[in-house]
């Protein structure tokens, strides 16, 4: 059984495609569904209630028992860093967050600033099993989970603007993960990311592994194009305008993967068959009109979008009529490339969040919750084994179900820094930030209140 945010979700993609909502439990739970292992378990609180998702987020590396930090950085982490076990947090997000979201609560939670670069990967082993170790297979699925490598950064990060250098970052962060936002790349849609495959596959027969023989194409593996394509960006890189509904599910959920590859495909064919016909002849004509105001706003406005002093009032009207078609343009064009990205079917109880070349962040989806029944004028919420939440957890899932906004449910360990030559960096910050050396102590009370540090562990109830 696959779980994902279902009748919301599914309701929101097909009212976009103008096909009528089949959420008759009996239409999906069909004699096909343990030859898929796509199923559903439903809440009965579509609209009122979100399904609740518990992620355990630790830092790599910082684990005291299982990882190989040296025996100081572990001293330093367990004596001056509040570290029981990791430096970890555990959040409730609904399956609505976008993956985008969910970085600027990764951020808030341990302590960076946003600063660096930054991608969600599938796991080495995941990765290489839901392509097949194939390059192939990896360009299949480019634009329903992994994005093709593209230079763009102002495109790869749409969501990091409105930031003002005299606000709060933490409200800003804030601000973007509780505010509903729709994605406004242009990268990640299944049909651009289709059109740049088949250009590469197209034009690149051979590849050249740095220090090895050249591979052909045809029968490299998923090592080989990583090391021998030549991308600027890592082709393990998931697509961010995915909610998480549509990534993870629980461990003993993890789709069995040539059966879900098989179903996606048919969600594809399915999706083109709708509206394949004549989608790049309207995709050009849009292009088109949106190239002709470009051009003609470069022509005769200014910076701020008026009319440049000197152009003719009747020329205006004129202008005016071609920029609103081009306007006009931009939403058709972006409505017809969000028809063709498919629903996709949760297919992973981990993830990894890469930031800058320092820090890694291992997400694993612990557990989802969504309301089943009414009790007393309660909704009971139960996971998919049909456990009931345990009753500590049931005020925090009721809030975030209810409220639609992320809580932190436990920490472990203080917040960490940036640039600070990751995690054994940090060890020595800690070290020096306790030490009875005056110039190792002024140097890092500097560092902490520049970033304004604190050497406390947060309290879970005020983090995000």
């Amino acid at each position: 059984m696959t779980i994902i945010d279902f009748e919301s979700r599914k309701r929101e993609i097909e009212a976009k495609r103008g096909i009528e909502p089949k959420l008759n439990e009996e239409d999906w739970l069909d004699d096909d569904t343990e030859e898929t292992s796509q199923g559903f378990f439903l809440s009965s609180y579509p609209a009122e209630y979100s399904y609740v998702y518990e992620l355990e987020m630790e830092l790599v590396g910082s684990n005291l028992k299982k990882d190989t930090l040296s025996d100081g950085g572990k001293e330093a982490l367990k004596n001056f860093g509040g570290v029981k076990e990791s430096i970890s947090r555990t959040v409730l997000v609904t399956g609505h967050t976008l993956l985008w979201q969910l970085h600027y609560i990764i951020q808030q939670a341990f302590g960076w600033t946003n600063s660096h670069l930054h991608r969600f990967s599938l796991p080495e082993e995941s990765f290489k099993k839901i392509t097949q170790d194939s390059p192939k297979t990896w360009g299949e699925l480019c634009g329903i989970i992994f994005r093709f490598p593209v230079e763009d950064k102002e495109d790869l990060y749409w969501y990091d603007h409105g930031y003002r250098r005299n606000r709060s970052l933490r409200n800003w962060f804030r601000e973007k993960y509780t505010t509903e936002e729709e994605y406004a790349g242009e990268g990640e849609h299944y049909i651009s990311n289709q059109q740049a495959v088949k250009a590469f596959f197209r034009n690149v027969k051979t590849l050249q592994p740095c220090g090895s023989q050249p591979v052909e194409l045809a029968k490299a593996s998923i090592t080989d194009l990583q090391r021998g394509a030549g991308f600027d960006e890592d082709i393990n890189t998931i697509v961010t305008r995915l909610p998480i509904g549509e990534i993870f599910t629980t461990t003993k959920r993890v789709p069995k993967y040539p059966a879900w590859r098989k179903g996606m495909k048919g969600l594809v064919k399915d999706v083109l068959a709708m509206n394949g016909k004549d989608a790049a002849q309207k995709l050009a004509m849009f292009e088109r009109y949106i190239d002709m105001g470009e051009k003609l706003m470069e022509k005769y406005c200014d910076e701020d979008g008026e009319f440049k002093e000197g152009v003719p009032r009747k020329l205006q009207e004129e202008l005016r009529e071609e920029l609103e078609k081009a306007t006009e343009a931009v939403e058709f064009r972006q409505m017809l490339l969000e028809a063709f990205n498919v629903m996709v079917d949760a297919f992973t109880n981990a993830l990894v969040y890469h930031y800058d070349n320092d820090w890694q962040v291992r997400i694993t989806c612990k557990n989802v919750y969504c309301a089943a029944v009414e009790e007393d004028g309660k909704p009971l919420f139960v996971n998919d084994e049909d456990m009931e939440v345990m009753p500590k957890l049931y005020d925090a899932v009721h809030k975030v179900s209810k409220d639609k906004a992320p809580v932190c449910i436990a920490c472990d360990g203080v917040k960490v820094l940036d640039n600070i030559g990751g995690l054994e960096g940090f060890c020595e910050f800690l070290r020096d930030y306790n030490s009875d050396k005056p110039v190792s102590l002024a140097n890092s009370k500097v560092w902490a209140e520049e970033d304004k540090w604190k050497d406390r562990v947060p309290n879970p109830k005020t983090l995000l």
